[in-house]
């Protein structure tokens, strides 16, 4: 659980966890930030979570 204080701002506005799909089609909907890294994760999903998989012992 996330308890910064950025987190208890109400001005701040909410902050909400969406799950979405891990796939560039699902990445590329949202407003990922910065658009680099939206960029980069987007054309690099099998290999992300290839690496996820191997550091999970899931090979």
């Amino acid at each position: 659980m996330r308890t910064r204080t950025e987190f208890s701002k109400p001005e701040r506005g909410s902050y909400e966890v969406v799950r979405i799909p891990f796939t560039a089609e699902a990445l590329t909907a949202i407003a990922l930030m910065p658009p680099q890294l939206a960029d980069f994760v987007a054309g690099n999903t099998a290999a992300i979570r290839s690496a996820s998989e191997w550091r999970a012992g899931r090979r």
